[in-house]
């Protein structure tokens, strides 16, 4: 999710773990730890596949998380016991819920997004990613920081608490709305499939930015992907429209096999596309994350070359944004541009 909302999580998850014991300085620290786990955005593993499979990795492992919020919160109350020497036993176990809790709870919504967050590094580097969550979504983010405000206004009351805990349990139902309204999305896709007699190895159900009621479907097999979407409020009668483009796997027999290739085409579990760029170079793009034609990552592959490929992101359509919000009540709104004669 986006730095704004894991630092407001972090500030609730801080208020509720430790806010009686340390009053204001817990949601100033439960915000602080709640970006830590992203610090790893500044780490370079060398060259552009790595930065991007590597990252939500081993800053986002549970277990890792299980190791090091001892040893923080050992190091803080340890620090804090120069001035006060009851501080190391009477602070330790806030400042370890604090700490565990602000790191457990932002890797485990960071999950949510459809990117991959690598939960049980290093026994398990398979990425986890429900995909029911956009990366910045409103709807989730305001809820949680209003009443968190309100918790800080009436700070050292019982309201405060309340307040506070009452935007938790709301971000959460959302993501639970969330979840229910992709299972609705996935069962509109998996009928659309059989009544379209479409050919399928993977289908991926994601939701249009900013929000959670109009959901991105990519439906793939060997040769094509279809790309379409589906409202909450479409009537139950309303055809899923599925615009059919080539994935174009032949263009990777024109590279010689590489770690790059293959750790990409693990990491996008298999949603990924191939083009040529003006210069011949083969462009690998993840389906996962865009609008077609516009993609957040695509990798460009000099052509017999074992050098590591470099990172483009396509051109932002920001009349594309107005459409979103038209869509959600107009089934007849077209997202995705038509495909080539070619496709």
């Amino acid at each position: 999710m986006d730095s704004v909302t894991q630092i407001v999580l972090g500030a609730a998850v801080g208020q509720a773990s430790a806010g009686r014991q340390m009053g204001r300085k817990a949601p100033l620290w439960g915000a602080i730890m709640g970006t830590v786990p992203d610090l790893d955005v500044f780490i370079s593993y060398g060259d552009a596949v790595s930065d991007f499979t590597y990252h939500r990795s081993a800053t986002h492992s549970l277990i890792i998380m299980l190791l090091a919020a001892p040893l923080l919160a050992w190091l803080i109350t340890k620090w804090q016991a120069r001035a006060n020497r009851d501080a190391q036993q009477t602070l330790f176990w806030p400042w370890l819920r604090l700490i565990f809790l602000c790191f457990a709870t932002h890797a485990l919504l960071d999950a949510f997004t459809i990117y991959g967050t690598q939960l049980f590094w290093p026994l398990d580097n398979y990425p986890v990613a429900f995909g029911s969550l956009f990366i910045i979504d409103p709807l989730y983010t305001l809820p949680l920081l209003g009443l968190l405000l309100m918790s800080l206004r009436h700070q050292g009351s019982r309201r405060a608490m309340r307040y506070n805990f009452a935007g938790l349990w709301i971000s959460s139902g959302y993501i639970v709305w969330s979840l229910m309204a992709q299972q609705n999305a996935l069962a509109v896709a998996r009928k659309a499939i059989a009544q379209q007699q479409i050919p399928s190895t993977g289908v991926l159900v994601t939701p249009a930015p900013l929000n959670t009621a109009l959901w991105r479907i990519v439906i793939i097999n060997e040769q094509h992907y279809y790309d379409g979407y589906w409202s909450v409020f479409d009537a139950p009668e309303t055809p899923l429209r599925l615009t059919r483009f080539a994935r174009h796997l032949e263009y990777q027999e024109s590279l010689p096999d590489s770690w790059y290739l293959q750790r990409l085409y693990w990491f996008s579990k298999g949603f990924y596309k191939l083009t040529k760029d003006q210069n011949g170079a083969l462009v690998v793009s993840d389906l996962r994350m865009g609008m077609e034609p516009f993609y957040a990552f695509n990798f460009v592959f000099e052509t017999a070359s074992s050098a590591p490929p470099t990172l483009t992101s396509s051109p932002r359509d920001s009349t594309q944004l107005p459409k979103l919000w038209q869509r959600l009540w107009d089934p007849s709104v077209r997202l995705v541009p038509p495909s080539s004669a070619q496709d």
